[in-house]
């Protein structure tokens, strides 16, 4: 877990509602780079539940889980929550964050996957059915290209 480390970054970074680019894409944050590809740091793909009973599997995490996911883990942070805890609020709260969530959600109603895990729909499984459900990306970073989420195409994700 590269937690123990960037925890110590993401609690110097300033108090603000929501963080822009310039602030999240750092060298502070860098996990690695090749050329013009950049993985960054987040918090969100460190909890794993292992009790889940469906996995869903996404390509990398984009900008709007990191920045949602280190805002979450700052807060949680400055309230002094057990590492465990913070990681499990912060998965919780930023998997799928942003338009990527709602259209995920109604493409889990559209295959009725709610109705085998005994819920209503399938935003409770992002909130109060939480422990049925766990989110892992393919590749466990943000992954951007000049600043703008990798989609997976271009370059190939293979190489």
């Amino acid at each position: 877990m590269k937690w123990s480390y960037f925890k110590e970054v993401i609690k110097q970074l300033p108090d603000k509602e929501q963080y822009e680019k310039d602030d999240l894409l750092t060298d502070e944050l860098l996990v690695d780079y090749y050329e013009d590809i950049k993985l960054y740091y987040s918090p969100h793909n460190e909890y794993v539940n292992s009790a889940a009973a469906v996995v869903i599997v996404g390509i990398t995490p984009g900008w709007s889980q990191m920045e949602y996911a280190i805002r979450n883990a700052k807060k949680y942070l400055k309230e002094e929550f057990k590492d465990i805890d913070i990681l499990k609020h912060v998965k919780q709260k930023s998997r799928f964050a942003g338009s990527m969530r709602k259209n995920l959600i109604s493409m889990l109603d559209e295959l009725q996957l709610p109705l085998y895990l005994s819920a209503n729909t399938a935003s409770e499984l992002f909130e109060s059915v939480d422990k049925q459900i766990h989110s892992v990306s393919l590749v466990k970073y943000p992954v951007m290209l000049h600043e703008k989420n990798y989609n997976g195409h271009s370059p190939p994700l293979w190489k």
